[in-house]
Parts: structure tokens; sequence; C-alpha cells
């Protein structure tokens, strides 16, 4: 009996981009494709045709989805290996199919390369790789129902692991076109996966948007035969019937999507210099978000103190706000807190109190950037200016122990007064740890450069740190070269994941934005599609190379 070829959704292929091949991720990054295997062994494969394979794993090793691995696996095909060997060969056809979306191809290959269980046994990598790549392949491209009764095969006959098949199992059910069943099947695999992965974040969006062509009564009789107490409450959150008691629960991302979401940012009083900035941000931040799904925006003033935050925050709920963005300052987020409650809040700055924002405490950048300190065999000098800000982010510095802390007028223009009587010792090996807006570093490092100090995290050179408030593209390519080697622990880096905001907002405002900016990005992103702050921000650390800035993945990467 033929199977018809279900069209695959293009926004739905993009998600898959997103996250890997359904759950197929890798343990550092997502791919585009299942998870590779370790190829066959060449030590297991008859000396005969040892050559032939080693071509085919060069070429994968090379290019996985380059056009020579098929030519290399199909001149060993053509000399008609043993069965465990043609499953190899095969794979390497399909996997390599599968990452340029010929998702035909990938299931032909896999169908015939697990046809060869049945001639001898093949090596358990090899095996557990074809269900892989067929799953994907069907449940991305091929027919979602046939997809649904391989899924149901492997989880019988294969150790591939469940949040895997739930996975596939998501993506075929939202193809097949039943949004509720669909939606159960991305709350299920959402119960599996890592908090915070890509695949999270994506199963959340996806559970969101089927859960909203749902009706509510149908999520609870869906909820009540749920057999995951996990999965039962998602859909119970879904419906309206409350969030779950224990809070930082995944399950609180299966809310119902925000459809008026409430903006509390200062127009008025002290923290008025941030509206422009901040507005501009938002402004931005609605033309993109927009594209993908509109709401109604709700703006108050949020003004600058306590009181003036309280009767924004009320007037808001009043209006029907759902969400809130805003406002700013430790004590007016306190106060926003109190009146907003159960009303999620998502704040542009540091988590306060029962507040959490998108950006990291400033002590946690603090100790990123001590972290590194430490391990230079060098004087380290701490650079601050001589106010609350700098106090603060010296004090935690100096908490550690093994630094010397040097402050200034925050009006200082010069610095090589400041730098004179230590920099001979922190040159050598050492570090000058800069706690300062971008302004005021770019004072400190054309000083440094100027006196003849050579940059770098070599082992006689001098390394330069800061938390780097204010940065921006721009900062960085008006200082040119000036900046490269600097380690950064910014409130906010602009990244790939911010580059349509970025281009908005230089489309508008004729300039790149600035960490305050994104972070009012971040936080009315998470608020245009529900995705509630559970946790406090991890700090970011970024090395400047040239005028470009790429993210540190590990503190190893630091040295």
């Amino acid at each position: 009996m033929s199977r018809s070829r279900v069209a695959r959704p293009r926004a739905l292929t993009r998600g898959l981009k997103i996250v890997g091949g359904l759950a197929f991720a890798a343990s550092c990054r997502p791919v585009d494709g299942p998870r590779q295997r370790a190829p066959l062994p060449v030590s297991q494969v008859d000396r005969e045709y040892r050559d032939d394979w080693r071509a085919v794993v060069r070429a994968q090793q090379a290019d996985p989805a380059g056009a020579e691995v098929v030519a290399a696996a199909n001149r060993l095909l053509a000399r008609n290996p043993p069965a465990p060997l043609r499953a190899a060969a095969l794979l390497a056809k399909a996997q390599r199919a599968y990452l340029v979306d010929a998702d035909d191809r990938a299931i032909r290959w896999s169908a015939e390369g697990l046809a060869a269980a049945g001639e001898a046994e093949l090596d358990a990598g090899v095996e557990s790789g074809l269900w892989r790549t067929s799953i994907s392949a069907l449940a991305r491209g091929g027919d979602p129902s046939l997809a649904l009764e391989t899924i149901e095969r492997a989880r019988a006959q294969t150790d591939v692991a469940t949040v895997e098949l739930r996975g596939a199992a998501a993506i075929a059910l939202e193809r097949q076109g039943d949004p509720s069943q669909a939606a159960v099947g991305f709350a299920a695999w959402r119960e599996l996966v890592d908090d915070g992965t890509a695949e999270a974040a994506y199963a959340e969006r996806r559970f969101a948007a089927l859960a909203a062509a749902v009706e509510p009564r149908q999520l609870r009789a869906l909820a009540n035969a749920a057999q995951s107490p996990a999965v039962a409450t998602c859909l119970r959150v879904a419906a309206g019937d409350g969030l779950p008691a224990v809070r930082g629960d995944w399950t609180a991302s299966c809310r119902r999507l925000p459809t008026r979401v409430g903006v509390l940012l200062p127009r008025t009083g002290s923290f008025a210099g941030l509206a422009d900035r901040q507005l501009a941000a938002a402004t931005a931040g609605v033309a993109v978000l927009a594209r993908e799904r509109g709401v109604e925006l709700i703006w108050e003033d949020a003004g600058s103190t306590p009181r003036s935050v309280t009767a924004g925050a009320q007037r808001l709920l009043g209006r029907g706000a759902e969400v809130v963005v805003g406002p700013v300052g430790r004590a007016n987020v306190r106060a926003a807190v109190e009146v907003l409650d159960p009303v999620p809040a998502i704040f542009p700055g540091e988590s306060v109190g029962g507040g959490i924002g998108v950006a990291p405490a400033l002590e946690m950048r603090v100790d990123v950037l001590r972290e590194l300190a430490s391990r230079r065999r060098g004087l380290t000098l701490v650079l601050a200016p001589d106010n609350g800000y700098g106090q603060r982010a010296a004090a935690r510095f100096a908490a550690g122990g093994g630094a010397v802390v040097r402050t200034y007028p925050p009006a200082t223009t010069s610095f090589k007064p400041v730098l004179e009587s230590d920099l001979a010792r922190a040159q050598r090996g050492g570090c000058v740890v800069i706690l300062d807006a971008m302004p005021r570093v770019e004072l400190i490092v054309r000083q440094l450069r100027s006196l003849g100090v050579t940059l770098g995290d070599g082992p006689a050179q001098l390394l330069v740190l800061s938390s780097a408030e204010g940065l921006s593209s721009d900062e960085l390519a008006h200082g040119r070269d000036l900046f490269d080697g600097l380690v950064l622990a910014p409130a906010a880096a602009p990244g790939p994941a911010s580059t349509p905001f970025e281009n908005e907002y230089y489309r508008q405002q004729g300039r790149a934005p600035d960490d305050q900016a994104l972070l009012v990005w971040r936080a009315l992103r998470r608020a245009w599609y529900g995705e509630l702050m559970t946790s406090a921000a991890a700090p970011e650390l970024v090395r400047v190379r040239g005028t470009e800035l790429v993210p540190i993945q590990t503190s190893n990467e630091a040295r």
C-alpha cells in the first residue's frame, strides 16, 4: 500500500534547524541532523575493505554534508561488502541526505541499512544510528503516520532514548494536523529535556502555539487522561487552572501566550535619562516580534519612585495586562512585585528580591572576572570609580583577596597617575580589571597602549578584563582594534539571538543598541512568548577580536 508524502511547513523546518533535527542534539550545540555516533572502527572491518571504509570516514570527518560522503560510500557499496559494513555505508549516506534536507533518500537508505540486520548482526552504533536517522527523516519530511509507527517499533526494539523518541513523535503529531495531540506530544517531550536548552525552548514555543488552538475544556480532558503528572499539570496550566505549586517548575512555561503585554518603563523622574534608549529598544523590539505574533501592547509611565511604579502597575492591571516588562531600579522592582503578583513581570535589569531580571547580577559578573584573574601569575590591579557602582563592584572583587584595588573620581580622564605605581608588577603576566563603563575602559586601554604595554593573555602580557558597562558594537567599531584581546563580562552582549533586533534598532536609530537596549529586548521577547524567568540570568563572557565579540563557552577558553 503506497503512502502519500505530507509536506512539512516551512516554519516547522526552521524549528527543526533550531533544535538540531528533532531531539537529536549533540552534547555541546544543536546540529542539523540526528546525533552522530562514532563510525564503525576500522579494526572491525575486513582488511580488503579497510581503505574504502577509511575513505568514507575521512569524508564524514571533513564534511558530513559533503557530496564526497555519498561518493565514497558508493565506491564501497559497489564492492558488495558484508552486511554489517554495507549497513554502515548506508548510514553514512542517509545521515548526509538528512543534513541536506533530502528526507526521501534518508528514509530509503536508512530502511536499506536496517534490512541488512536480517542477514547478520549489525554494529550497535550503526543500527542505532539507522533508527535515529529513519525516525528523524520520517518525522520531519516523510509520512507522519509511518513516523509514529516507526517510533513505536524503535521504542520496543532499540536503545534510542525516550527523550529522542518523544521529540520525534511531537514533530510527527504536529504534522498530522491535530493540535491537541501534538500539544500533548510537545509537553511530553519538554518533560524530559534539560532546562535552558534549545530543545526546551523549542518545545515550549510549539506547545504554546498548539495549546492556543485547543479549548480549555479539551485541555482539561487531555490532562485527566495523561499518564504523566507533569504533563497533566502542564495541560491544566495551559487551560488556565493556575500555576504549579513549585516555583521554577518547567510547567510554568505552559501558560497560554499572553495577548496583552504591559510595558512599565520610566518616562519621568530621575530615571528619565534611560527613557529614550528604552523606548527606542521597545519600539524596535515590537517591530521585530510583531512579524511573528501579534499582541496588544499597553504602555504606562513607571516614573522613578516606588510610589509612581505602584500607580503605573495598578493602571496596567486595570487595563488587563497579562505580563509586564519593567520597571528598573531595585526599590521600584520590589514595589512592582508587590502590586503585580500573581501577574508575572520580567525586569530589564538584575533580579531583586522576588523579581527575576534578565541581567546577571553585578556580583556574578565580577566573580567570573575574578576567577579569570586568579589564573594569572602577576599582580591583579582592579580599577573602579569612587561611586556606588564602583564601590559595590570593587568590594565584591576584593572579597576574594589577592588584588590591589585603586579607585578614582568618576570624572577622571587621565589614568597615568592611577596606573603608574602598580603597572610594572601587573604587566608581567598579571591583569588589569576595569569595573566601569566603556568610555572609561577606552581611556584606560588607550593609556596602557600609549605606555607601550603589550595586551593579551600570554605569560608575559597584560590581560585586561572589564565589566564593560554600556557595551555596544558601535563602541568596539569606534575603537577599531583598540580593544582587541580584552575579555568582558557585560550586562548583555550582542549575538546571533539578537541579530534581528540589532538590525531593526540600527535601521530606526542609526546606531547599534547598547547593553541596556539589549536587556529591554530580552525582557520584551520573553514577555511576548510567555517565557517566564525561573532563575537568575547567568553571566556572559566574551573576548574581543578586532572589533568583533566572540563568546567564551568554557572557562578553559579564557586562559
